[in-house]
C-alpha cells in the first residue's frame, strides 16, 4: 500500500516566529544584542542581497554560537523547546500536521534550524526530522555547517533522499518562503503558509480547515 507522506517547514510556517534567533536571545540573554551590534553589518550585507543566505547562516552560527559547547546547546535547546516554542506555534497549521497523524499520513518537520531545539519539540509530537547540522570539535561549536543548509533546493534533496526509491500516493508540502517553494513544488498539494498573495502556490488561509 502506497503511504501519504506531508512535509512541513518550520519556522515561520508551524511557528508564526523565527526558532533560530528565538532560540539565540534565549541561549545568551543580555548578551545576544552585545554580538547582534558586530553581526548588523552582515545581516544588512544578506538583507540588500550582497550575502547569500547559507554564507550569513554560517556566519551567524559562528558570531552567536561559537561561546558554547554541545552540551549547552542540547540542555538549552530541550529547555527552550518545552518552555518556549508552545508559544509561538501556529494553532491553524499544527491542528493541520495533528490531522495527517491522525490519517497515519509519514510526517515530516523539514527545516534550516538546528535539531538542539527542533528535535526534542519534535519527539514531544511524535515526528521525523531533517534540519541543518553544524560542526562540533572536542565538544565545542565551531559554527562552520556540515553539509548543506537544508535550505531552499536541499529540502528538496532531504525529500528525496526519504522517498528514495518509494512511490508515495501523494505528498502534501507546507511552507511560507521562497526557501521553501523547492520543496513546495515536489508536492501534490503545495500550500503557502504566509500571507503572499504572490505565490504561487494555494494559501493555507484560504483553505476551509484554515482558522485565522
Amino acid at each position: 500500500m502506497k503511504q501519504i507522506y506531508a512535509f512541513f517547514d518550520f519556522d515561520g510556517t508551524l511557528t508564526v516566529s523565527d526558532t533560530l534567533t528565538g532560540f539565540t536571545k534565549f541561549l545568551m540573554g543580555r548578551k545576544f544584542w552585545l554580538v547582534m551590534a558586530f553581526f548588523l553589518p552582515i545581516l544588512i550585507a544578506y538583507r540588500i542581497g550582497l550575502i547569500k543566505q547559507d554564507r550569513a547562516k554560517s556566519l551567524y552560527l559562528r558570531f552567536f554560537l561559537k561561546w558554547y559547547s554541545e552540551e549547552d546547546l542540547i540542555l538549552q535547546g530541550a529547555k527552550y523547546a518545552k518552555e518556549e516554542i508552545k508559544k509561538i506555534i501556529n494553532p491553524s497549521i499544527f491542528k493541520r500536521l495533528k490531522w495527517h497523524q491522525q490519517q497515519n499520513h509519514s510526517v515530516y518537520i523539514i527545516t534550516a534550524s538546528l535539531k538542539y531545539w527542533i528535535e526534542p519539540w519534535c519527539k514531544q509530537n511524535d515526528l521525523r526530522i531533517q534540519c541543518t547540522n553544524i560542526e562540533i570539535v572536542n565538544g565545542k561549536v565551531t559554527g562552520n555547517i556540515i553539509g548543506q543548509n537544508c535550505f531552499g533546493e536541499e529540502k528538496s534533496n532531504r525529500i528525496k533522499q526519504i522517498l528514495n526509491t518509494h512511490q508515495p500516493a501523494s505528498i502534501y508540502a507546507y511552507g511560507d518562503s521562497i526557501g521553501d517553494y523547492a520543496m513546495l513544488s515536489l508536492a501534490n498539494h503545495s500550500f503557502d503558509c504566509s500571507n503572499n498573495h504572490a505565490s504561487p502556490y494555494q494559501l493555507a488561509s484560504k483553505e476551509p480547515w484554515y482558522v485565522g
